[in-house]
């Protein structure tokens, strides 16, 4: 999917377009397939790329997504204006650092609900939950966003800077709620050599265009939407984009009815009525909101869940709780030796009831009240890890499934007897103590790398545990460090 990040091999090629072409791609945190590269063939597939890939066929972009901080102007976004319920505008500004106002510009860029993107990552065109909604209740007005745009007018790129009369510029692909930041996944152009250039993030001599093809026909009918519902006269718009939309007459279905049919009703036959279904909102295990109806299919359980979202739920013991994810539909078993802490720090201080966080688990049993058992869990943020579950059912300790069941028969017990949850906690039993998987210190151990974090830290997987080391603890030979 768009956003996976992936591992490439790639060679150079002369093209316009690319730099570079792929000999074999795959996912990263997996290990490199075994292939041959075979050049003739590339050599076939590159010449189709040009000439389905042309540069008259794509979609220039204009905005890339607002410049960062530090450029030489600032630039902001914020929605101008609700038209109806599916349409907006948004107003871009980009004003000097040195407050020269003769230097400074506005545009105007319309844009369908179908564009916004929420600022958890949610693409509202692809939830019907959303579609359904007016765009009143997605957004407010002068609200900041970020945008990805392309100009609907004569001038292109740089050269907007000197258009004059226009009413509006613009044509958003992404509207994110998340000001300065364009979520993974969202449309986004691809810089290319030459082009009419673009404002922001783009170096000179390069424009961003989005390499989907159809994707300027698909544009130019939304744009022929908004000026047959706006009723405005939108001054020098390219004449290339103007399309005529086709008028849709509601087809009535008649049936021919003859002069010597009779209908004949019984009275006494008992009338089904149909009972209409309920529309809610749910959450699949990726944590993707989907539309179920009230008569919902029975519930499954993944094997594993990798990087799923779930809150908090309650605290059994000091160093054990529960998590749930955000539909109630399925609760895991979390000790403090699954959490990633810093040192010194308290497992509830850090994990408080309530907190949003990932986690990797496993199924132990989906007839238990608690299905999962974790192996990792960390804070969710915007920089959060991205961890394989690579912890196997049968590699899980004896002594956490202990917990595991000790815990699940504390729930039935609380469910016969009626108490909340709040009332009823896990105790240890008087003379069963619990094999702690907790040590102060660990020597001569082996254990695997499965994350850089940045320049100076990385994370080891150790016997499911999760330890945090530093470049200088790293020793490369007896007398040296990585540092």
């Amino acid at each position: 999917p768009v956003g996976q990040e992936v591992l490439i091999n790639g060679r150079k090629v002369q093209s316009r377009s690319v730099d570079m072409q792929a000999t074999v791609v795959w996912p990263k945190y997996t290990e490199i397939p075994r292939y041959k590269s075979r050049p003739k063939l590339l050599d076939e597939e590159l010449e189709k790329f040009h000439e389905v890939c042309r540069a008259d066929d794509l979609v220039p972009v204009c905005i890339n997504g607002l410049p960062p901080v530090g450029s030489l102007n600032i630039w902001s976004a914020k929605v101008r204006q609700i038209v109806d319920k599916d349409w907006g505008i948004v107003e871009v500004k980009s004003v000097p650092r040195d407050g020269k106002l003769e230097f400074s510009f506005r545009f105007f860029c319309i844009f369908h609900k179908s564009d916004v993107w929420l600022d958890d990552g949610i693409h509202v065109g692809e939830h019907s939950f959303f579609n359904e909604k007016p765009l009143c209740e997605i957004v407010e007005k002068l609200q900041p966003v970020d945008i990805v745009a392309r100009s609907i007018i004569r001038e292109k790129g740089q050269a907007m800077k000197k258009a004059l009369g226009s009413t509006v510029e613009m044509q958003a692909l992404c509207v994110s709620l998340k000001p300065s930041c364009i979520p993974h996944g969202a449309p986004r152009g691809t810089r290319v050599t030459g082009g009419p250039g673009a404002f922001g993030g783009s170096n000179r001599g390069e424009t961003p265009y989005m390499f989907k093809m159809g994707l300027e026909k698909t544009l130019n009918v939304k744009m022929a939407e908004y000026l047959q519902v706006s009723g405005k006269v939108c001054h020098n718009l390219d004449p290339n984009l103007i399309v005529k939309l086709e008028e849709r007459k509601p087809v009535k279905k008649t049936y021919p009815v003859s002069k010597n049919e009779k209908k004949i009703h019984k009275l006494t036959k008992s009338v089904k009525t149909s009972t209409p279904e309920v529309a809610t909102v749910t959450v699949d295990s990726q944590n993707n909101i989907v539309t179920a109806t009230a008569f919902a299919k029975p519930k499954v359980f993944l094997d594993k869940l990798s990087n799923s979202t779930a809150c908090v739920k309650e605290y059994c013991t000091e160093s054990v709780g529960l998590l749930e994810n955000l539909t109630n539909d399925w609760i895991c078993l979390f000790q403090i030796s699954d959490c990633v802490l810093t040192q010194g720090s308290k497992l509830q201080d850090i994990y408080p009831v309530g907190t949003k966080v990932q986690l990797n688990a496993n199924l132990i049993d989906s007839c238990q009240p608690i299905q999962y058992v974790a192996s990792c869990i960390w804070i969710k943020s915007e920089n959060a890890l991205t961890l394989p579950n690579i912890v196997e059912k049968t590699r899980i300790s004896a002594s956490k499934i202990y917990v595991y069941n000790e815990i699940n028969s504390s729930f039935k017990k609380k469910e016969v007897v009626g108490l909340p949850s709040e009332q009823f906690s896990y105790k240890k039993k008087e003379g069963v103590g619990l094999p702690s998987e907790q040590f102060s210190h660990l020597k001569m151990k082996s254990g695997k790398v499965v994350k850089i974090l940045d320049d100076n830290f990385g994370v080891i997987n150790q016997d499911n545990k999760l330890v945090l080391f530093d470049t200088c603890d790293f020793w490369t030979s007896q007398e040296a460090t990585a540092a």
